[in-house]
């Protein structure tokens, strides 16, 4: 019997005062009608329960996914927070290695052309204030006027 036709006995057996007769059950055939609907009663309450057991146990599967989820969501935000503090620092970082890279590059090339000037007998630089000069631009004590 299904679900629909077992709630239609039950009805019937029920409600015999309210005008449901046994010949509208489905039931009405079988010898020991009363015994059958209660066994397939039973029987339907099992189903019923284990089905709502087991949606139980996915909704809380599902309730579990959706706290992996939140976790995850949450440990991505610090990752790209703490990602982007870290550009930024590497960021200054390469900018400040650039200006220190530029200025040595500077000082070797002063230096070169120094002593290319006194190969040729005459000094383009003089080699004292070099290395004053670019510790000054590396310290930020130079102002470009």
């Amino acid at each position: 019997m299904n679900t629909e036709q077992i709630i239609k006995a039950l009805e019937c057996c029920a409600n015999k005062a309210e005008g449901c007769l046994c010949s509208d059950c489905p039931f009405v055939r079988s010898r020991y009608c009363t015994n059958r609907l209660r066994e397939n009663a039973l029987a339907l309450i099992k189903e019923q329960q284990a089905e709502i057991t087991k949606l139980t146990i996915a909704l809380e599967a599902m309730r579990g996914a959706g706290n992996s989820y939140k976790m995850l969501y949450e440990n991505l935000e610090k990752t790209t927070n703490y990602l982007r503090d870290r550009l930024k620092e590497e960021a200054e970082h390469a900018k400040e290695f650039a200006i220190t890279d530029t200025v040595k590059k500077m000082q070797e090339r002063l230096h070169e052309e120094a002593w290319q000037g006194y190969q040729v007998g005459m000094y383009i630089v003089s080699t004292d204030n070099i290395d004053q000069i670019a510790k000054e631009m590396l310290e930020g004590q130079y102002e470009q006027t």
